[in-house]
């Protein structure tokens, strides 16, 4: 599978631990990324597929993310750091 396209009121939430998650997007929408329960932005998402930051800590931590993606939105690859 080379991509996932968003359906009606897509969401992915899974756990992680790394200072950073990534995600390479594609199409045109809005991504809401929420971190442990709590909203922390909104990514306008254009064009062709590009690597987005998802989340930025000083630290590594282990966190529940849970994303939103408009309706059409292709998602590609995930990358940690």
């Amino acid at each position: 599978m080379d991509d996932v396209t968003a359906g009606p009121d897509a969401r992915l939430a899974f756990s992680y631990r790394a200072k950073n998650a990534n995600l390479v997007l594609a199409g045109t929408g809005k991504v809401t990324v929420i971190v442990d329960g709590r909203t922390t932005k909104t990514i306008d998402v254009s064009g062709s597929p590009t690597l987005y930051r998802l989340t930025d800590d000083k630290d590594p931590r282990t966190a529940r993310l849970e994303l939103r993606l408009d309706e059409g939105l292709e998602a590609y690859a995930f990358a940690f750091g």
